[in-house]
């Protein structure tokens, strides 16, 4: 389950839910109608063999767990959540048959970080009685995707973890397909793997399910049904216009990168705290001629390993375009910024500003589009807390950037057209440039 996710059902059931399933590190809850008093402890019924923890023991690396109560696949309790060294939760759920129990343990406490562990109970029938509930805890086993979305014989990548980290040499991971395509040879311990999509008409408006388990082979200790899952979705491209880079190459603080046809970005470099600007050209190939533009300009920056980021919209930006290809984009006095954002202590942060700083996406006379990443995250700091300027320090960072309504997409060899539309960010849902910077 996706992290902002979890912890959005977290926040809901113990904010409007707490006082009938026990939202709480330190309650107890004593028997109700209706109700049966369950308690589940961590690691009660052992760990599974791996490189992350020791058979039998609570591991280390654990700070928080959450259970969660299921009838039919819908949630009747909880989740209820446990930061240790708490280590076992107590809570009412509804009797009845069929119920099971599902444990996520994280990486942080209060439920943030990255879930780690998993492990899914047996199936118990509720008459009133207390109850202890034993779970075995698995190693959890998750996949991001360079896309959802991709056209006939397009190429996505996955990336496959295991309890939050690179599958290690003990637990390495299988990758399987449901529906077609094809995989490329997986990196070490099947951490990394490109698919591409099949090359055909009928497979347009299909989806394919891509999934990654620990190879029982290795470790048989772990649940077989403890996976990572993805779907794709394949889509026609039949619009090829929008706005390209000029040899769609930019710059970050003057440094010469790239965007390939996919619309990810080679990894950039900058220094912590120093200005951070990101260049470009764009060239019109909408076939509109001089027009004027107001889209939504989307944002979404997250660090790899820790809890920064920062996403947001700016509505509008001011795109204009001449007869002969010219793309001028700025943001007017007037734009509002929606924003949320993650400090590296886990604070979080949500807001609005308007009559932001209009130097944070300005245009040149010659036409060069600059991004002022140092701008955009001290507006956020300077209606919040100090720290949401969270390039302030060291760190890795994926990036995501579009806009609502123009289509970004890779210049042809010729530079008289696009030769393919970037895919569909994962996290913006436009067209967007994506990719990485270091922030040493």
């Amino acid at each position: 389950m996706n992290r902002n996710i979890t912890l959005l059902l977290i926040s809901f059931y113990c904010l409007f839910l707490g006082i009938f399933s026990g939202c709480s590190q330190n309650t107890s809850p004593t028997g109700a109608a209706g109700m049966s008093q369950v308690s589940i402890g961590l690691g009660q019924n052992g760990v599974v063999l791996g490189a992350l923890a020791v058979p039998g023991s609570i591991p280390a690396n654990v700070r928080s767990f959450a259970v969660t109560a299921f009838r039919a696949g819908q949630i009747i309790a909880g989740p209820v959540l446990a930061t240790l060294p708490q280590n076992t939760i107590t809570m009412n759920v509804p009797n009845g048959q069929g119920v099971t129990f599902q444990l996520l343990a994280y990486d942080a406490a209060g439920g943030f970080g990255k879930v780690i562990y998993r492990g899914v109970s047996s199936t118990y029938n509720l008459n009133g009685q207390t109850v202890n509930i034993p779970i075995k805890i698995n190693l959890a086993v998750t996949i991001t995707s360079s896309s959802l979305q991709t056209s006939q014989g397009g190429v996505i990548t996955f990336n496959g973890f295991v309890a939050g980290a690179s599958p290690p040499a003990t637990s390495p991971l299988l990758w399987t397909v449901t529906g077609g395509g094809t995989f490329g040879a997986p990196t070490a311990n099947g951490a990394s793997i490109t698919w591409t999509a099949p090359n055909t008409r009928a497979a347009v408006g299909q989806t394919y399910a891509i999934q990654a388990k620990i190879d029982p082979a290795v470790n048989p200790s772990q649940d077989p049904n403890i996976t990572g899952n993805v779907n794709v979705l394949l889509v026609s491209q039949i619009n090829r216009y929008g706005f390209a880079m000029n040899t769609n190459i930019f710059t970050v603080n003057g440094i010469t990168s790239s965007v390939d046809v996919y619309g990810t970005a080679t990894s950039s470099t900058a220094l912590a705290a120093a200005p951070l600007n990101i260049a470009f050209q764009f060239r019109d190939y909408t076939g509109n001629g001089a027009m004027a533009y107001q889209p939504a300009f989307s944002f979404n920056i997250r660090e790899v390993t820790g809890l920064r980021r920062a996403i947001g919209v700016i509505t509008p930006v001011a795109i204009t375009t001449t007869a002969t290809g010219q793309v001028s984009i700025n943001v007017p006095a007037n734009a509002t910024l929606s924003y949320t954002g993650t400090s590296a202590a886990g604070t979080v942060i949500n807001g609005t500003s308007q009559n932001i700083l209009a130097n944070l996406i300005t245009t040149s006379a010659q036409g060069i589009v600059t991004l002022n990443i140092n701008a955009l995250l001290q507006t956020l700091a300077n209606n919040s807390i100090a720290s949401m300027n969270i390039f302030s320090s060291a760190g890795t960072f994926n990036y995501e950037l579009g806009f609502n309504s123009i289509d970004l997409g890779h210049e042809n060899a010729t530079a008289t057209g696009i030769d393919r539309l970037f895919n569909v960010g994962l996290n913006t849902s436009t067209r967007a440039i994506k990719g990485t910077i270091i922030i040493r």
